[in-house]
């Protein structure tokens, strides 16, 4: 059995018990699009109690109603699902950030009350304007201009108090913009980055696609889907070494990440292993690597003391901070968390390059992806349009088989 074969089998397992708690930890892994939505309509209606560990969110969507958030050493419980729960972190964001900028400005307001009593006390010690020290010290109300000074004296200290007993916000953690330096950044010239023309593939008597035929607009981000099994890391292995059949734009380079991480030197830092092959500022470098939640000396780092997860990071890292224009990107978010991920769709939305991928991850296909290629059991569709769109149009051709869609059939099959 494969390992989604497997992981399905225990799932089954699981619900026959019936059991009256389910615990669920990361049930997704190894399954295709195909079989992670059979395990949402499962769970979705599985009438006991479900604890689930995931990183998948539209797992999370479709099934919760609570979300645990585990951060800090502390479990904070947020109702709804997964979209529920980043709209209420986002909604602690903004609230922190407006206390933060209450706390600063007042902060400021109360040091510069203080710095003006602190100066109107100073001057109180001046003698009169033309008169000499000896003539001021005559002056029969000194002992009231003393008891004012004091008086002014105190209200500083008072209100420097006040400032030290202000309860101090602490301001949020934000992580930079990301924006790719376009004087750099060499785009392809002309309308399409790569052209697959009658590429064909198989492994002993199953074939996995036959003269396969279709164009990748430039600057669009193109994701491969299909069921294990189906030929996308095997289409993305033929692109990356130029099979017979492939052809791209002049000017286009390729960026090739897969789990092999084949590109890292294991002794060298997070950053040296970024700016090996990066056209770009070590300030764009570590700004990525601080998206991709490597901030400050942590780029000090020599990737053997990494994580699996981290290792996957730095890889992608060098692969789209490269000097290429054109990514195959197999499975880029296995191995990484969810705040990884989100992070990772803002860093690709960002290039302005051209993107084809592989991936299982619904959430970050539907944040992504422009167009799609799908490969399903010998044929293959080149769909323009998002995943959203995709789906829809799915939903209409079963209603109405007949009704002309947008995509695009790009592969003859052999009857």
């Amino acid at each position: 059995m494969s390992g989604g074969e497997r992981t399905r089998q225990k799932v089954i397992s699981a619900l026959a018990e019936k059991p009256a708690l389910l615990l669920a930890d990361e049930p997704t892994s190894h399954l295709d699009a195909e079989a992670v939505e059979w395990l949402e309509k499962e769970l979705s209606r599985y009438p006991g109690a479900l604890l689930l560990i995931s990183h998948d969110r539209a797992l999370l969507d479709a099934v919760c109603s609570k979300i645990l958030e585990v951060e800090n050493g502390q479990i904070t419980v947020y109702q709804g699902n997964y979209s529920d729960y980043r709209r209420q972190k986002e909604e602690q964001l903004e609230r922190s950030r407006f206390e933060y900028e209450q706390y600063v400005a007042e902060k400021k307001r109360l040091t510069q009350v203080v710095m003006d009593k602190k100066q109107k006390a100073r001057s109180m010690e001046k003698p009169p304007k033309g008169m000499s020290p000896s003539e001021a010290r005559l002056i029969s109300n000194k002992q009231k201009a003393n008891s004012a000074r004091a008086k002014v004296e105190k209200q500083a200290r008072a209100i420097q108090s006040r400032i030290e007993k202000l309860p101090k916000k602490e301001k949020p953690v934000e992580l930079p913009t990301v924006q790719f330096d376009l004087d750099v950044y060499r785009p392809i010239e002309g309308k399409n980055a790569l052209r697959l023309e009658r590429l064909s593939k198989r492994f002993g008597k199953k074939e996995l696609f036959h003269q396969l035929t279709c164009t990748i607009p430039s600057g669009k981000k193109v994701a491969v889907l299909g069921k294990n099994g189906a030929g996308k890391s095997t289409l993305l292995q033929m692109i990356a070494s130029q099979a017979a059949g492939v052809h791209q734009a002049p000017l286009a380079k390729i960026g090739y990440f897969h789990q092999q991480l084949a590109n890292l030197d294991e002794e060298r830092s997070i950053l040296n292993n970024v700016q090996g092959s990066s056209p770009y500022s070590e300030t764009l470098i570590r700004t990525v690597l601080a998206r991709l939640l490597f901030p400050r000396e942590a780029v000090y780092k020599p990737v053997r003391v990494l994580s699996g997860g981290e290792k996957v990071k730095v890889a992608l890292a060098k692969v789209f901070l490269s000097d290429a224009n054109l990514l195959l990107l197999d499975e880029p978010t296995n191995f990484l968390d969810i705040f990884t991920r989100e992070e990772l769709e803002k860093v690709l939305r960002a290039y302005p390059g051209t993107i084809l991928f592989a991936s299982h991850d619904r959430w970050f296909i539907r944040k992504l992806a422009d167009h799609l290629l799908i490969l399903n059991e010998g044929t293959a569709t080149y769909f323009t349009g998002n995943y959203d769109e995709y789906l829809e149009s799915q939903q209409r051709k079963a209603a109405l088989p007949n009704r002309n869609e947008k995509s695009v059939c790009c592969l003859w099959k052999r009857s």
